[in-house]
């Protein structure tokens, strides 16, 4: 066997610019020292919080649904326009709705049964209720009925509206879509998925592991947020990965391979080539890992490990299932290795019955087994006694098995470097006396050696030793066939400073990595390609919250940063503009506003990240945010006073258009606003008692403000109209064309309020002088 690499003596902890130390200090026994996570003066402790569908569901019921603009997506069949909210009458009685949302040509309205309710126009599918027409459109809404394979997936909790599409989201956490997407004034029809949305709502997501818990829509594209703490598990094959959930459930996707190439050989192995795989629904065990012991009483999930392309199980009663690839005897399942029946590689029966390993020590009552490690092609199971079992591939003695005799022997094959390539298998559970030999193991890692680790923070290896792969220093050359494989443990000598110890071991072929409770890494072996090792993991950047407008995506971290990406050309996403765009720059005017700035990968928005408790971000060229004690700010473009600020004066004016840091915008008399809608030029903010205010553009009367206040409406104006007398507003959705309020009756307002609401169409004739 010839050498291609490098060799590397000792494991060594470097910082840049050093040379290789000649000499390796001793080495001391480090303490046995209760973990504790790492904290650093950069970061702090954040608690961690469960996502689910309740955090993000509207909680209200609206009795009214009220409309304003132009357009069929009103909903009103008698006419197209109207500049105030007018009430949309024609519902079946007794809904109440939980969710309005207003796209660009189309209007759904959501109840809380779980109903949606559609009207507008129907471009290539865009509102497929029944009886429309393609290309036609209807001013009343309709129920919108979903395919019959759909139903079982529970009623429909969310939904989110683009500029020509519509997404829904069910408590099932499964998404669904109808509309088409376009660039420009191109369609998106690339993907048969777009296709089909094209003629009725369509899968988007199907929760094999998690739930969708929110959505949210830009103009042409859509953002989904999963839920947390389901999967507790993940191990990692060759080419394939397992996932463990809480329920003690075992997914797998990827594909498995052999000496002959892919393993199909198995309507699962298939399935799993294509999406998450159930592999073991084990009802009568469950399969997790909690601590280091399995707990006699606790029945919930314990472990998987993963080989090359093999897969271990452990449940609670301490039972051991193998699933995969068993050609060099990894399965620990039969001694048959060369045509093995899929029956057993996988089960389907059920009840995994099948994969169940027979540790053959039913003499014992120590047999029930309470660790399992995996990797390359072998696998070990440990038992109550502390006794280790391996079996699979032992070519260097890596399983702590002994050889067979004759490849001690001098001179025998195997005995030298040169032909080590013959394999030796262990096809049933064999003890593996050297690891029984170690005290309180945790870790077992890689593939032609073996690395281990003790709770005590020690390291051993043993196997292969070309390219010093076990960290001893002692490997010479080609020509060394006295140090060039190890069948004992041998004590790793990792350099950790006093008071610091081993917490982790990782290993694959010829190359292994240690690191330390104070987070330092060490790394011995083949060495080809040069990594960071001291990059430190963000433990904060779990998503809990998303937004989605225009042409934007934003994303919450649990440490309460903001993360945003898309068009930001007018600094709407609190990223900052390129110096270009600084006012200093010639090129800092609102006519040489069109430059597109780009943010391709998620980016710190300092600006929200400076707000606390932000719950809403809307608009697309500029955006409104509200937090949670009621303020109202926005940044971005601010032609026809978009903003709310009353600051721009005109077309020639290069001073306000636009504002890249966040502006507090007055709603109100100080009132405490609920929640805000934008959209290109225009907003929308109601306040916790029921009010509305508008401002910006108003072109259309999509302001809800009547044709009095002009098409630019400078700071919030209160939107009245009769249709809301007795009501309170509790949501508004906003388009370029119209928008959506939801309304519930005002609890002080007594029954004379009925009486009132019976003469509104007699009292909209004077508003309708006013309006039209």
């Amino acid at each position: 066997m010839k050498a291609t690499t490098k060799k590397v003596g000792r494991p060594v902890k470097r910082k840049a610019g050093e040379q290789s130390p000649k000499k390796v200090p001793e080495v001391k026994e480090a303490p046995v020292a209760e973990q504790v996570e790492p904290t650093t003066s950069r970061t702090k402790r954040v608690k961690h919080v469960l996502l689910t569908q309740d955090s993000y569901v509207p909680k209200f019921a609206a009795e009214r649904v009220l409309s304003c603009g132009e357009g069929p997506q009103l909903g009103h069949p008698k006419r197209n326009t109207t500049k105030k909210p007018r009430h949309v009458s024609e519902l079946p009685e007794g809904l109440k709705f939980a969710q309005a949302v207003a796209g660009g040509v189309h209007s759904f309205l959501l109840t809380t049964d779980g109903q949606v309710y559609g009207c507008g126009v129907n471009e290539k599918g865009t509102v497929p209720v029944d009886g429309l027409d393609r290309g036609g459109s209807t001013n009343k809404f309709k129920l919108l009925q979903f395919p019959e394979r759909f139903r079982d997936d529970k009623k429909i909790i969310m939904l989110a509206a683009g500029a020509r599409f519509t997404a829904a989201l069910t408590e099932k956490g499964t998404v669904y879509a109808w509309g088409y997407l376009q660039v420009k004034i191109t369609d998106i029809d690339s993907h048969s998925l777009f296709q089909n949305m094209q003629e009725e709502p369509t899968l988007i997501y199907a929760p094999i592991l998690k739930r969708v818990v929110k959505i949210a829509a830009g103009e042409n594209h859509l953002l989904m947020l999963s839920e947390d703490g389901e999967i507790v598990m993940l191990a990692a094959g060759a080419s394939f990965t397992a996932a463990l959930t809480e329920k003690g459930t075992v997914y797998a996707w990827g594909n498995l391979r052999d000496a002959s190439g892919n393993i199909d050989s198995h309507s699962i192995l298939q399935d799993m080539q294509k999406e998450p795989t159930l592999i073991n629904n084990y009802k009568s065990t469950h399969v997790v890992k909690v601590g280091k012991v399995v707990d006699p009483d606790i029945t919930c999930s314990f472990q998987i490990a993963a080989g090359e392309n093999h897969l271990l199980m452990l449940s609670n009663n301490g039972e051991v299932l193998s699933f995969g690839d068993g050609t060099q005897g990894q399965l620990g399942r039969t001694m048959r290795t060369s045509h093995i029946r899929s029956n057993y590689m996988v089960d389907s029966s059920g009840n995994s019955r099948r994969l169940v390993i027979n540790l053959r020590e039913k003499a014992r009552k120590e047999n029930r087994a309470v660790d399992i490690m995996a990797g390359g092609y072998w696998s070990m199971v440990k038992v109550e006694d502390g006794r280790w079992f391996a079996f699979g591939l032992n070519n260097y003695g890596q399983l702590g098995v002994p050889l067979p005799k004759e490849a001690d022997e001098p001179g025998a094959a195997g005995d030298t470097m040169q032909v080590d390539e013959t394999d030796y298998h262990v096809y049933l559970p064999t003890l593996a006396a050297e690891y029984s030999s170690v005290d309180d193991i945790t870790d077992i890692q890689g593939v032609q050696h073996t690395v281990c680790r003790s709770v005590d923070g020690t390291v051993h290896a043993m196997g292969k030793n070309t390219d010093n792969a076990l960290g001893l220093d002692t490997w010479t050359g080609n020509d060394d066939n006295e140090h060039w494989r190890y069948t004992s443990l041998q004590k790793v000598p990792v350099p950790v400073t006093d008071g610091d110890s081993v917490v982790g071991v990782t290993a694959t072929i010829g190359c292994s990595i240690a690191w330390t409770e104070n987070g330092d890494a060490f790394a011995w072996g083949c060495d080809t390609v040069v990594i960071n090792l001291r990059e430190k993991a963000d433990k904060e950047n779990t998503a809990v919250d998303i937004m989605a407008g225009g042409y934007w995506s934003m994303v919450k971290l649990k440490d309460g940063r903001w993360f945003a990406f898309g068009l930001n050309d007018y600094g709407q996403i609190g990223v900052p503009l390129p110096k270009e765009t600084d006012p200093s720059s010639s090129s800092y005017s609102m006519r040489a506003s069109d430059p597109h700035y780009h943010v391709y990968l998620p980016t710190p928005a300092a600006e929200y990240s400076s707000v606390d408790n932000i719950t809403h971000i809307q608009g697309v060229q500029h955006t409104v945010c509200r937090s949670s004690d009621g303020t109202v700010h926005a940044l971005g473009k601010n032609t026809h006073n978009a903003l709310g600020l009353n600051t721009w004066t005109g077309n020639d004016e290069n001073g306000h258009w636009r504002y890249t840091s966040l502006q507090k915008v007055s709603v109100g008399d100080g009132d405490s606003v609920a929640g805000v809608t934008a959209a290109i030029g225009c907003s929308i903010a109601w306040t916790e008692n029921g009010d509305a205010f508008a401002w910006g553009r108003n072109t259309v009367g999509q302001l809800g403000l009547g044709v009095t206040n002009g098409d630019a409406v400078p700071s919030p104006d209160k939107i009245v109209s009769n249709h809301l007398e007795g009501f309170k507003i509790v949501y508004a959705s906003i388009a370029d064309k119209h928008a959506l309020v939801l309304a519930t009756k005002k609890e002080e307002e007594d029954s004379s309020i009925g009486g009132l609401c019976e003469m509104i169409d007699a009292a909209d004739l004077a508003e309708h002088m006013q309006q039209d």
